[in-house]
């Protein structure tokens, strides 16, 4: 059956609502670092897919795992168990620090930070997040507020912030551009230390979390210095305030 290319870009130009910007192509396959369009063009594909095939496209374990799954049971409603749930969850204890010892899984990047936030305010019973310049912590109102301080992204918050809770912000490690105008070790990590301060001075209530992303990707792929996070792990742990890491985009660890 031949396909109308047109007339598919047409139809999604009609029936699709957007959330991003998107790019005019209709992927049809994908193998290994590759991808190729419904006209045949092939692309190295740069972003993995939003970073969810760190081994590739069509890798035959992956498709392998997924009949021999899927020929078992398709879905399980959350309320159930089921082995492959149990055994991921056994292997994720396993691989990560001795102080974890439960899983929550989600289905989104933003439902896994929203789940962060509930049990830190469960915890705490704090309102108040700090959140850094820059950052990206999901598309749902809550995970939209807490990040989106680029120009870019700022029309996504627009006429939603009734429903927006507002974080405390403070400024990132970013040693190209520092906001304090200081350098790189002579600074000792005054943003780090920026974050007592926030800590101390700016909230209203008691403060429920920190969220940070190790390496921020939609800000810029802003990398920290050495020592940074140690120091925002000494502040946390000495106010007994969650630490959330945001390790959708840059992977566990």
């Amino acid at each position: 059956m031949s396909v109308n290319v047109k007339e598919l870009k047409k139809i999604g130009e009609r029936r699709l609502i957007g959330c991003w910007e998107h790019t005019p192509l209709i992927l049809t396959e994908g193998r290994g670092c590759t991808v190729k369009d419904i006209e045949g063009k092939e692309y190295v594909d740069c972003t993995a897919q939003a970073w969810t095939l760190s081994v590739g496209h069509s890798h035959p374990r992956v498709i392998g795992a997924v009949k021999d799954q899927i020929e078992k049971l398709a879905n399980a409603f959350f309320a159930y168990q089921n082995v492959p749930m149990l055994t991921l969850a056994e292997k994720l204890i396993e691989i990560t620090p001795e102080s974890f010892s439960k899983v929550l899984l989600g289905l989104s990047g933003s439902t896994a930070i929203e789940g962060a936030m509930h049990l830190a305010i469960r915890y705490t019973q704090g309102q108040d997040f700090i959140t850094l310049y820059q950052g990206f912590h999901g598309r749902t109102f809550t995970t939209v507020a807490m990040g989106y301080t680029y120009d870019s992204f700022i029309p996504v918050k627009r006429g939603m912030e009734r429903f927006m809770p507002k974080p405390i912000r403070v400024p990132n490690a970013y040693c190209y551009r520092c906001y304090f105008a200081l350098k790189y070790p002579e600074c000792k990590l005054f943003c780090a230390k920026f974050v007592e301060t926030a800590l101390k001075h700016a909230a209203d209530s008691k403060v429920a979390g920190l969220i940070l992303e190790p390496i921020q990707a939609n800000g810029g792929h802003i990398v920290p210095p050495p020592g940074y996070f140690q120091e925002i792990r000494r502040i946390c742990t000495e106010y007994d305030v969650p630490l959330i890491f945001d390790e959708i985009q840059t992977g566990m660890g």
